[in-house]
């Protein structure tokens, strides 16, 4: 397993619960959709799940801009990351207890060390599965996804502070 078992798609009475995993499929499935109808400049925001596709303004290499919320303070925006256009970045995800409550079931004990985490990466599978890792599996599983993915992470710990990675402090 890539994410070491950093989280589990079971709850912990057993049951199985996909609703961390098939977000970022079902956003991927539609980004390939729209694709196949020959449209080649959109994005598609799923729940703060972000899919793009070409650029804003047509023609040209403007690039997306995903906001990031701030998980303590829903009303403000912590950060705003470019997708598309010139880019290699196609997909953004967003993990964690903010909007539906502790819903990431982690082999860990206790709360995870990050309220929210959000992924930058080519495609939104990978982008959806690594913040739903990091959340679950705190700083090692962080520190194994930017050293394994190209991906660029920004990370809000329980006391507000942030972690980010080069492409979200530019």
């Amino acid at each position: 397993m890539l994410t070491e078992g950093a989280f589990t798609p079971e709850r912990p009475d057993g049951a199985p619960d996909l609703s961390g995993l098939v977000k970022g499929y079902a956003v991927q499935e539609a980004g390939a959709a729209l694709a196949s109808l020959g449209l080649t400049d959109w994005c598609l925001n799923a729940g703060g799940d972000v899919l793009v596709s070409g650029s804003p303004i047509v023609g040209t290499a403007a690039t997306w801009q995903a906001g990031i919320v701030d998980p303590q303070d829903r009303g403000t925006l912590l950060a705003a990351y470019p997708l598309g256009g010139g880019t290699t970045a196609r997909a953004l995800a967003t993990s964690g207890s903010a909007e539906r409550g502790d819903h990431i079931w982690t082999r860990a004990t206790g709360p995870s060390e990050f309220l929210q985490v959000s992924v930058a990466a080519a495609d939104i599978v990978t982008a959806d599965v690594l913040a739903t890792a990091i959340v679950a599996g705190g700083l090692p599983m962080l520190n194994r996804a930017t050293d394994g993915w190209n991906v660029q992470v920004l990370a809000v710990r329980r006391d507000g502070g942030l972690l980010a990675t080069p492409g979200f402090r530019a």
